[in-house]
């Protein structure tokens, strides 16, 4: 009972081993053991913010990924809205774009493009539904106008999907130019996510 008693310390004679057996000793332990512990913990955050921008990135599935159909916002009166008033034509077009039926949509808002060459939005979604049909350079030669007006509210979204249309033919100085053009813009976020994996893909 009087052994049992005893600290570690007291009942070792030897005074070296006494002095290890203080309690000093068993605090550097525990300093040591999380200093450990913080530095795999600041090795994981590392590992899981910076590994995946240094990994092979699969450009043909990024490619495929980033087309994403860009929801119709026009205002027609004819459809219970408040904009304005439009032709049949106008209407039996965006029908055909808002159930992403571009092989139907596209010679129709072709139509409406040429008879309202000064409606960038016409040609915004023109450009879109190319896009939607892997007519590439079409897309380009549509969305290519609207990016150059930096007042309308198409502009930015249309840097993103040029520059989708650029990297699509492997053109890719031009589609950084136009994918950073969108990030760079104070709206260009919708598609933000899409847009620097795209440019990572095409380093």
């Amino acid at each position: 009972k009087q052994v049992s008693k005893l600290s570690l310390g007291k009942s070792i004679q030897n005074d070296t081993w006494r002095g290890a057996a203080k309690p000093p000793f068993r605090k550097i332990t525990m300093t040591r053991t999380i200093w450990a512990a913080a530095a795999a913990i600041a090795l994981l955050a590392v590992a899981y913010f910076f590994l995946p921008n240094l990994l092979p990135v699969d450009k043909e599935a990024v490619l495929a990924e980033s087309f994403a159909h860009f929801p119709n916002k026009m205002r027609f009166k004819n459809l219970g809205g408040d904009a304005e008033m439009v032709s049949v034509d106008v209407l039996d077009a965006f029908a055909a774009y808002d159930q992403q039926n571009y092989e139907l949509a596209v010679p129709k808002l072709i139509e409406v493009v040429n008879a309202n060459p000064t409606r960038l939005e016409y040609r915004f979604y023109l450009g879109v539904a190319q896009l939607g049909r892997k007519k590439y350079a079409d897309a380009i030669n549509a969305l290519f106008a609207v990016t150059q007006d930096k007042n309308s509210p198409y502009c930015s979204p249309a840097h993103y999907y040029i520059g989708v249309a650029y990297a699509q033919i492997n053109d890719v100085k031009q589609a950084k130019t136009h994918l950073n053009a969108y990030l760079g813009a104070q709206d260009g976020v919708k598609y933000q996510d899409q847009a620097k994996k795209l440019l990572r893909a095409l380093k």
